[in-house]
């Protein structure tokens, strides 16, 4: 509900905060809330920040600091506030100028103490830099003094006592010098937004009041807000001493602050406001959440007029602010300094091996600014099992403070990337995730494999005429190049095409039957040139989608430029172009540091370019985020059977978990690699078909019929590589219905000329049949008669 301000001359409008949008002032007479409007207040903040948020924190049961669903951090021991009173509180000497002209006041001259209240020798204008409240002051017949906390960028924050809240424990903010016309427009922007922001990690205006200057006897303004408690970042980052207090910072963690400063950005920008000036200074680190302060460089989306506030190090170049004003993107460079300078000192970069590396090349050599907020230097990378989260955590770093046209456009969309880099590194620490489908692709859920989890067909033994020639390699089931593009997921429709709807109802999965439908439509827009593009490359027909990609671009300009470059590495897949391909996903790979896809592509690329390091990096990352698809698992036993791995190949398959929908084809490719010849023709050993025997029988196969044809070829297999190990040389056979009760050269020939006549019954054509006989009589055991 709203209503008319009733302050004389104000003509504002109370909000639904209790606050006049305009004077920023309660409807008077001016009282406190009460607990019960205080708690009905913090329940509708809570609402509106959903706990499956990408960007947003949530509170658990237990009080503990949860980012989402994935990282529960440690919840901070406060001490007592009235403990952090300042004993000693003055404003620095070097501190000291006239707001008017700039010109050194209230100095030390000749050993006498300086004027802290008095009048600028070179212009004439007033300044104060006095303390204006002490201990047992009382504000409004309800706050009172507890002393001075800390001075800010331009006012002191005090310790208060609300008397008429059970002396809860509030923070007062006023000015440093009363008379700063300039810092007097900054915390009226601060009391403007507080009063239109409801936000748990934006700190909570209570009350606004008034208190003669004690030198001037003017009244001064002061902003009665919630009292957080916490470090500051800067000091989390600055102080070894608080560190070792509060724990040394991680990864995780700064991620996890990112977060919860985008969720606070995001509510801002939704309000049309800017903050302009995000650093860590400006964030405190309560008991279970962050909570961003200082709001007094706000200002209107809109507004490229007003007065520009910022800090040396975080803000945006002024060649950018010239060209584009402050914007949405400039506030998200921001936080990308903040979250650079705050990895610097996380220890999980620092271990043995590390190399170091310039995070601030091409701008310009760190600087201090008076706040104490340092321009990020180089930054220590790790060569440890979660180098490749931590390589997409600066990727994401680096989009967020790159040129203008590459950066994040909204606060969502780098807190979703954000959000995938945190799953990244939790899993490659051995967190168990669930399924988190991607709001920008299609579920990866067609498996990237030619054939090792699948049942080999019966042409394998039509196409022998000896029993030599069933003797070869295990095929390791790398698909094509084409094979990928066609198998790789697409980006999504766009919600805002003016077709999204007309797609979401074609419902078929065949590319013809597809293409057909979006052909006889006559529709046209950016999507539906992307759909039928994807279904030409899945048709092998790679120049008639690259037509409909020039068209879509052609359609829609202004379209991210990661779309059309993952288009591009699939259309490169489909001509047999590797390395342009890999290009094109690793542009999308740096625009997505948080997304899946891209990762299997790249992984995909590197492993057929025999760039096994890449390749099985990228596959250990993706793999653990999301085990819906077994993909990964295949690809890194592919590299270890490419190493001759038998054992770390077997492993990587078995990895994957029964309710994934590729766990049968893990499962008879398991089997296959351990009953499988691999490079140079090496049989099994005889361990190697001891667990082989096992796996068979375990198999589900041929919908539970004992003696199918699945089983039947995979028996044949088996049966065909035990006889060539018992061939060469004396060894003990694992017994049992698979090899028989005792088996030998002989036994092993005439249970494979069984099996051989049991395919045989599985041809559907008569030369086929032939074939088969053919083989089995070469395979039976000679007789005598």
């Amino acid at each position: 509900m709203t209503a008319p301000c009733d302050r004389p001359g104000c003509g504002g409008t109370v909000v639904a905060t209790g606050f006049c949008d305009r004077c920023g002032r309660r409807p008077s007479p001016a009282a406190p809330p009460t607990r019960a409007e205080r708690a009905e207040r913090a329940e509708r903040a809570e609402r509106a920040v959903a706990p499956s948020s990408a960007s947003g924190p949530r509170e658990s049961d237990g009080g503990a600091w949860v980012s989402g669903d994935l990282l529960s951090l440690p919840v901070f021991e406060l001490p007592d506030p009235s403990s952090l009173v300042l004993a000693n509180a003055e404003v620095p000497e070097a501190s000291r100028v006239c707001a008017e002209c700039g010109h050194p006041v209230a100095r030390t001259y000749e050993g006498q103490p300086p004027l802290l209240d008095g009048v600028c020798g070179q212009c004439g204008a007033r300044y104060s830099y006095s303390l204006k409240l002490v201990a047992g002051d009382l504000l409004a017949d309800r706050y009172e003094v507890v002393g001075p906390l800390q001075r800010g960028g331009l006012g002191w924050v005090y310790l208060a006592k609300a008397r008429n809240l059970d002396d809860t424990y509030v923070v007062l903010k006023g000015l440093i010098n009363s008379r700063d016309r300039r810092a007097r427009e900054l915390v009226a922007n601060e009391r403007t937004a507080l009063t239109r922001l409801d936000h748990p990690n934006i700190v909570r205006i209570y009350d606004f009041v008034q208190h003669p200057d004690p030198v001037s006897g003017e009244p001064v303004d002061y902003l009665v807000m919630e009292h957080v408690g916490g470090p500051s970042l800067a000091q989390l980052k600055n102080d070894p001493a608080a560190r070792a207090r509060h724990g040394e910072l991680r990864v995780e963690h700064v991620i996890a602050y990112g977060l919860e400063i985008l969720a606070a950005l995001e509510h801002l920008h939704a309000a049309g406001l800017l903050y302009c000036d995000m650093k860590p200074g400006n964030v405190i680190r309560s008991t279970n959440r962050l909570k961003v302060i200082d709001l007094g460089a706000v200002r209107g989306i809109d507004d490229q007029e007003g007065l520009v506030v910022g800090t040396r190090g975080y803000q945006v170049s002024d060649e950018e602010r010239e060209l584009h004003g402050l914007t949405i993107r400039s506030d998200l460079h921001t936080v990308g300094r903040t979250l650079e300078t705050l990895f610097h000192v996380t220890e999980e970069s620092w271990s043995p091996g590390t190399r170091r590396q310039a995070a601030g090349a091409g701008r310009n050599g760190s600087s201090e600014t008076a706040a104490g907020e340092a321009e990020p230097g180089p930054v220590e990378e790790p060569d440890s099992g979660d180098a490749c989260g931590v390589a997409s955590f600066r990727r994401v770093l680096a989009r967020a403070t790159g040129p203008f046209e590459q950066r994040f456009t909204t606060a969502a969309d780098m807190g979703e990337q954000l959000r995938g880099v945190l799953r990244e590194i939790l899993a490659l620490r051995g967190m168990s995730l669930r399924p988190s489908p991607s709001r920008l692709f299609e579920d990866p859920l067609a498996l990237l494999d030619n054939g090792l989890g699948s049942i080999p067909p019966l042409r394998r033994w039509t196409g022998a005429r000896t029993l030599a020639q069933l003797a070869v390699e295990l095929d390791d089931g790398r698909p094509s190049p084409a094979g990928a593009a066609a198998a790789l997921p697409a980006p999504l429709v766009r919600a805002d095409d003016p077709e999204a709807g007309y797609l979401a109802a074609l419902v078929t999965t065949d590319a013809r039957e597809l293409l057909a439908a979006l052909d006889a439509s006559e529709r046209e827009s950016p999507e539906i040139h992307l759909r039928a593009c994807r279904a030409l490359i899945r048709l092998g027909e790679p120049d008639a989608a690259e037509s409909r990609l020039a068209a879509a671009e052609q359609a829609d300009q202004h379209a991210p430029d990661w779309r059309p470059a993952h288009f591009r590495g699939l259309l490169a897949l489909a001509r047999e172009d590797v390395p342009a391909a890999r290009r094109e996903f690793t542009a999308v790979r740096d625009a997505l540091p948080g997304e899946l896809v891209p990762k299997l592509a790249l992984a995909f690329c590197a492993e057929h370019e025999g760039d096994a390091t890449e390749a099985r990096a990228a596959y250990e990352a993706a793999w653990p985020q999301d085990r819906r698809t077994a993909t990964a698992a295949f690809g890194l036993a592919r590299l270890a059977l490419a190493d001759g791995a038998r054992d770390r190949a077997v492993e990587a398959l078995d990895d994957v978990p029964p309710e994934c929908r590729h766990a049968q084809e893990s499962r008879v490719a398991a089997f296959r690699v351990r009953a499988g010849r691999l490079r140079g023709g090496e049989p099994p050993g005889v361990d190697d078909l001891a667990d082989a025997v096992r796996r068979l029988d375990a198999l589900a196969l041929d919908g539970g019929e004992p003696d199918g044809a699945g089983r039947a070829r995979l028996t044949a297999s088996l049966r065909e590589v035990a006889l060539a190990r018992a061939g060469r040389e004396p060894v003990r056979l694992p017994a049992g219905a698979v090899l028989g009760a005792n088996p030998d050269v002989r036994s092993l020939r005439a249970l494979l000329e069984n099996s051989i006549r049991r395919l045989a019954g599985q041809a559907g054509r008569a030369d086929a049949h032939a074939a088969l006989v053919d083989l089995a009589n070469g395979v039976r055991p000679r007789t005598w008669w």
